[in-house]
């Protein structure tokens, strides 16, 4: 039986032995009967963290040099979903963002009648932002509030917290919510001075900044959920590379070269890439934004429906409508060949 829908914003395409309904935007979808069908759901990934240098007078610590962590890839959940006719199913596609506060429009989900499918948005990248708290030398770095996520952020490779205690932990990966199987993993650590790249649906960010691999869907054959890479530290004249499934590279800045980070791969929910390291050596707080290592925006995320073909060959049903029209014809081939034979002897 063909499937008959309704697809408001969605587009429309073949790959091998499936029609693809694919939503990169908002929309909705109906069926005119009940159908079970494959499915695709990627949030949106996060942006790549900033780096941030201002050094205080008390205490110059060169550490503020440090790239900024990838961002994570959007959580990726796969598996067949049961639709019920004439249902409005509502879908929401993550956007991509650049924000160092909120990931709030980076969820994607499917929502009507029983169903009820979010995949989370990645983490944010850890970001450095060094202040000043008093004259007597304190100082911490703010970090990412929230670089949890579908897959988790990479950590920054100079992390203290609001107590000025240092942390080494990439953020954590919460994958999604629903009865799909969802897969996502944590960001990398910092290690010896590098920054972490941010966790993919495929594996982990690594602690050398490299940004973790993305889920491959086997019905298109694409990654999807790929992590972002680190910003290089300062003076390190070369990009860290995301992962495969969208995740964009890291930055880096040298006294001649700026190298930007790369946004996320839209229609994949890649990660950002971290910001590059700065080098500032004034106090003054109004230079600021000029001395910052800008992160790339996570990639918007997807919804597809994957119908499978009804002319498509299944080895392990449609061979058996084939067994069965063998036996069927042999069955023919001998009551014609008994009735032959008795008409011979009639004959004779």
């Amino acid at each position: 039986m063909s499937v008959r829908y309704k697809a408001n914003n969605g587009s429309t395409s073949k790959y091998g032995k499936y029609t693809l309904i694919t939503f990169l935007n908002s929309g909705s979808i109906s069926f005119d009967s009940d159908v079970t069908l494959d499915v695709l759901i990627v949030g949106a990934g996060g942006s790549g963290g900033d780096s941030l240098s201002i050094l205080n007078n008390n205490n110059n610590n060169s550490a503020t040099n440090c790239g900024a962590g990838g961002g994570g890839g959007g959580g990726v959940g796969i598996g067949t979903l049961n639709f019920t006719k004439n249902t409005n199913y509502n879908i929401i596609v993550g956007s991509g963002n650049k924000s160092q506060e909120s990931r709030d429009t980076s969820n994607s989900s499917i929502k009507g009648g029983m169903i009820n499918e979010i995949a989370y948005g990645g983490g944010i990248g850890d970001g450095m932002n060094r202040v000043i708290l008093d004259n007597n030398g304190k100082d911490f770095i703010i970090d990412s509030s929230i670089k949890n996520g579908g897959n988790g952020g990479g950590d920054n490779c100079f992390s203290l917290n609001e107590n000025n205690n240092y942390e080494n932990i990439g953020g954590l990966a919460s994958k999604g919510n629903g009865i799909l199987n969802y897969y996502g993993n944590n960001g990398g650590s910092n290690y010896n001075g590098t920054s972490g790249g941010g966790g993919g649906s495929g594996g982990t960010g690594k602690n050398d900044g490299t940004g973790g691999s993305g889920y491959l869907w086997s019905i298109n054959n694409k990654y999807y959920g790929g992590g972002g890479g680190a910003g290089n530290d300062y003076g390190k004249a070369y990009n860290i590379s995301g992962g495969i499934g969208g995740g964009g590279s890291g930055g880096y800045n040298t006294s001649s070269i700026t190298s930007k980070a790369l946004n996320g791969v839209n229609g994949l929910g890649g990660g950002g890439g971290g910001g590059g390291g700065v080098n500032n050596n004034n106090n003054n707080i109004s230079n600021i934004n000029k001395k910052r290592g800008i992160g790339g925006m996570g990639g918007s995320g997807v919804v597809i429906f994957a119908i499978k073909d009804k002319s498509s060959f299944n080895l392990f049903t449609d061979i058996y409508i084939y067994i069965f029209i063998i036996i069927i014809y042999i069955i023919y081939m001998v009551i014609v060949c008994c009735f032959i034979c008795v008409g011979i002897k009639m004959l004779s």
